[in-house]
């Protein structure tokens, strides 16, 4: 009985609720649920569904102590949800878990797609400047510059021809203003398994404020180039931070003006 008490007292600290806020969302008592935690009595059937239920917890790990201890296949059923969802549904599904303790439980594999898009998004094309007169072919698609990351860096919006790799085509319903995006192709393992190398991300360059992209993918000014990472906020200071845990959080310093260049809007592993 300590056992499972101990696990349930580590699911309630994970999401960072008092007993009384915790038993509230599972209908009983706090005193009821502070002696389960001490292992003084032992939770009903009903109780754990409803943990597993309400804080997506695994039925296994939270019985047995093995395996995951998120319910992986309910977040996989959560995104294939959003993918029905139209753009200011998803924004809504998306603010609502980035702002929640969920977020931090997340594992990152998940998280990435959570961050990037719940969309699907297709295989990406990509057309050469001299096949911009011949888009009557796909006119359901407005072209977006596909840019080397050191140009980006320097200028967003203003690019000269030989620093241009060709032209992505994203769907008009998705990006109403393409003046306002450019797409970038990474470079480097950081963000893997997410984003490996190679991958392509279009970026919002109106979205640069700090505060309003806590948690989300940002592209980012570093060492004369650009990188994609996700920002946090820890206290008064920023960090830029890489899925691969073998490359450290990046501060954001205060005299480094401009780091931000925008929100990583979609991005693409596969291109045609």
């Amino acid at each position: 009985m300590e056992d499972i008490g101990s696990k349930i007292k580590e699911i309630r600290k994970d999401w960072g609720l008092t007993q009384k806020e915790f038993a509230e969302q599972i209908f009983i008592k706090q005193g009821y649920l502070s002696s389960i935690e001490r292992g003084k009595k032992r939770p009903s059937e009903s109780i754990l569904l409803a943990i597993q239920k309400n804080f997506n917890v695994s039925e296994e790990w939270l019985l047995t102590g093995k395996g995951p201890k998120r319910d992986l296949d309910a977040l996989g059923r959560a995104l294939e949800i959003t993918a029905h969802l139209d753009k200011d549904e998803q924004e809504e599904f998306e603010r609502i878990v980035l702002k929640s303790k969920l977020y931090d439980a997340i594992p990152d594999e998940i998280r990435a797609h959570l961050l990037l898009t719940s969309r699907p998004v297709p295989d990406l094309k990509i057309i050469s400047r001299h096949k911009l007169n011949d888009l009557e072919r796909w006119e359901a698609f407005v072209p977006v510059t596909l840019v080397a990351g050191h140009a980006v860096a320097e200028d967003p919006r203003s690019i000269s021809d030989h620093d241009i790799e060709g032209y992505c085509l994203i769907y008009k319903s998705w990006c109403k203003r393409p003046e306002d995006y450019v797409c970038v192709r990474l470079s480097g393992d950081s963000m893997e398994p997410a984003l490996p190398e190679g991958s392509i991300v279009a970026v919002h360059l109106r979205s640069r404020s700090l505060r309003a992209l806590n948690k989300k993918l940002v592209a980012a000014r570093h060492e004369g180039g650009v990188a994609v990472k996700e920002l946090q906020r820890s206290g008064d200071n920023w960090f830029l931070i890489s899925y691969n845990k073998e490359y450290p959080p990046l501060l954001i310093r205060p005299e480094e003006e401009n780091t931000i260049i925008g929100k990583v809007a979609w991005w693409w592993a596969r291109q045609e």
